[in-house]
C-alpha cells in the first residue's frame, strides 16, 4: 500500500495531478525510478529521469481509493527539497510523532492538572511504544492520525471545559475543522463528531434540551468537518461525477473484512485476492468506484446467504479490541510456518510455542494494550463522577472499535485511539505505585 501513496505523490509534484498508475504500465516503471527506467529502455524505449508527461500518461488513472493528505504533503517536500519521497516521509513522521508526544502532555495536564507524574509517564510510554515509533516510520497516512486524534480530542475537552457559551463554540468549530483535517489522511472518524456528543446524555440526562443540543453541536462540528474536505469532494464530483467525501475503498474492505476469517464464501484475505476477483468481474481495479459498487453487493449477498457466518466473525472481531496485537514492524513470523500454514493444518491450538516464538512482541503489545483497557475501567470507576470528561477521553476508542467492527477489524485501524489505552496503562501504572507507597508507609514505625 505504501507505494500507492508515492507513486500519487510523484504524479502530484510531476503537476499532472491525483493519479494511480496500473503496475507494469509506462508510468508506473517511470515512477518507479532507475530500474523501472531500464526496463522501459529495455523494450526500446527512452524517458529521462525528470519524468516524460507523454510517458507518465500511459497507464494513469484519477485516484479515489484514498484522500490525498498524505500524497500531497509528499509532493510539496518533494518539489521543495528535492530529496526521495520515502525520506522526506520519513522525517516528517518522526517529526509528527514527537509533536504528538507534547500535546499528549498537554491533554494529560488538562484532565490531571494536579498530577504531573501521570502526564510524563503517559508521554514516556507513547514516545518508547514500538507500534507508534513504528507507524512513525511506516511511510503511510496512520503517521499522521495519532497527532489529529489528540488535537481532536484536546478541543472537544476544551469544549467541554470552557465556561462562557462562546468558548464552547470556538472549541465545537476548532473540532470540526480538525476532523476534517485528518479526513485528508483517513476519513475513518468524519462521525466523530456527532459521537463526542453522547458526552451531553451522560452530564445532562436524556431530556428534550439535551438532544436539542446534541444534535445541533453535531450538526455544526459535521458541516464544519464537510466544508474543509469541499475541495475532496468538488474534485471527486468533477472527476467521477459523484459527491463523495471520503473513498472507494469501503466496498473492498467489507469483503476483505470477512475473509480475514475462517468463512464459507471462500474469500481471502488481502486486497491482492480482491485484485483478482475484481479481474474476474472484468474490473480494472478493486479499489475504484465500480469495484466499490460490486463489493459492497458482494458484502451483503454474501452475508444474507450466511447471516451465521457474519454473526460469528463479528464476535471474533469483538475480541481484538480488548488486548490489541498492534503491528511493530518485527517479522518474526518470517523465521517460522506462517500462520496461515499452522492453521490450515489445524494444529494452531497445539502450536502454543510457535505463537510465542513467531509473534511474542505482538503478544507483549497486546498486554499492554489489555492493561491499558483495564487502567480505563478503573479511572472511570473511581473519576468519573468527580471528574465527567474524562467520559470524553475513551469516546474516540469506542468509536473507533464500534466503527470498525461492522467493517473490518485490524490492529492499524485501531491505532490512532490506542493513545488513550497509554492514558489509562499510565493510570494503572500510577494507581500501583501509590499503592505501594502507601502500604510502605503503613509498615513503617513512627517512633
Amino acid at each position: 500500500m505504501t507505494i500507492a501513496y508515492i507513486r500519487s505523490a510523484y504524479t502530484l509534484a510531476a503537476g499532472i495531478g491525483y493519479m494511480q498508475t496500473h503496475p507494469g504500465s509506462p508510468a508506473d516503471l517511470a515512477i518507479e525510478g532507475t530500474n523501472g527506467i531500464r526496463e522501459l529502455e529495455s523494450k526500446g524505449i527512452i524517458i529521462d529521469e525528470k519524468f516524460s508527461s507523454s510517458l507518465l500518461t500511459e497507464g494513469l488513472y484519477p485516484e479515489l481509493h484514498y484522500p490525498p493528505g498524505w500524497s500531497i504533503i509528499a509532493a510539496g517536500l518533494h518539489r521543495l527539497i528535492g530529496e526521495p519521497i520515502w525520506l522526506i516521509m520519513q522525517i516528517l513522521g518522526i517529526i509528527v510523532d514527537s509533536i504528538a508526544c507534547i500535546l499528549l502532555f498537554m491533554l494529560v495536564r488538562l484532565l490531571f492538572p494536579a498530577h504531573i507524574q501521570l502526564a510524563w509517564i503517559a508521554t514516556i510510554l507513547y514516545a518508547v511504544f514500538p507500534p507508534l515509533a513504528y507507524s512513525a516510520v511506516s511511510i503511510r497516512p496512520e503517521s499522521f492520525m495519532n497527532l489529529f486524534l489528540i488535537v481532536i480530542t484536546f478541543f472537544f475537552i476544551k469544549s467541554a471545559l470552557a465556561e462562557q457559551e462562546s468558548g464552547k463554540w470556538r472549541y465545537y468549530i476548532l473540532t470540526g475543522l480538525s476532523i476534517g483535517m485528518a479526513g485528508y489522511f483517513r476519513p475513518d472518524f468524519l462521525l466523530l463528531g456527532p459521537f463526542f456528543t453522547l458526552y451531553f446524555l451522560f452530564t445532562s440526562g436524556l431530556a428534550i434540551k439535551t438532544i436539542l443540543k446534541m444534535f445541533s453541536v453535531g450538526l455544526v462540528i459535521l458541516i464544519v468537518s464537510l466544508l474543509i474536505l469541499f475541495p475532496w469532494g468538488y474534485r471527486n464530483h468533477k472527476v467521477f461525477h459523484t459527491w463523495n467525501f471520503t473513498s472507494s475503498a469501503l466496498g473492498c474492505t467489507l469483503v476483505t473484512g470477512l475473509g480475514t476469517y475462517p468463512n464459507p464464501w471462500g474469500f481471502g484475505p488481502s486486497d491482492l485476492d480482491r485484485a483478482k476477483e475484481a479481474e474476474q468481474a472484468g474490473i480494472s481495479t478493486p479499489f475504484n468506484l465500480e469495484a466499490d459498487k460490486y463489493f459492497k453487493q458482494v458484502f451483503f449477498q454474501s452475508i444474507q446467504q450466511h447471516p451465521e457466518a457474519y454473526l460469528k466473525i463479528l464476535i471474533s472481531r469483538c475480541f481484538q479490541p480488548l488486548a490489541t496485537p498492534y503491528d511493530c514492524g518485527v517479522n518474526l513470523a518470517s523465521k517460522t510456518k506462517t500462520y496461515t500454514e499452522i492453521r490450515s493444518a489445524g494444529n494452531l491450538i497445539n502450536s502454543i510455542g510457535y505463537i510465542f516464538k513467531a509473534f511474542w512482541p505482538n503478544l507483549l503489545v497486546a498486554l499492554m494494550s489489555f492493561l491499558g483497557n483495564v487502567g480505563l475501567v478503573i479511572m472511570l470507576i473511581k473519576k468519573k463522577f468527580s471528574h465527567p470528561v474524562l467520559i470524553i477521553l475513551i469516546l474516540p476508542l469506542i468509536y473507533n472499535i464500534l466503527s470498525h467492527l461492522l467493517i473490518h477489524m485490524a490492529p492499524y485501524y485501531l491505532l490512532p485511539t490506542a493513545f488513550i489505552q497509554l492514558i489509562g496503562f499510565s493510570y494503572l501504572i500510577d494507581t500501583v505505585n501509590t499503592l505501594i507507597s502507601v502500604k510502605r508507609k503503613s509498615y513503617t514505625v513512627t517512633p
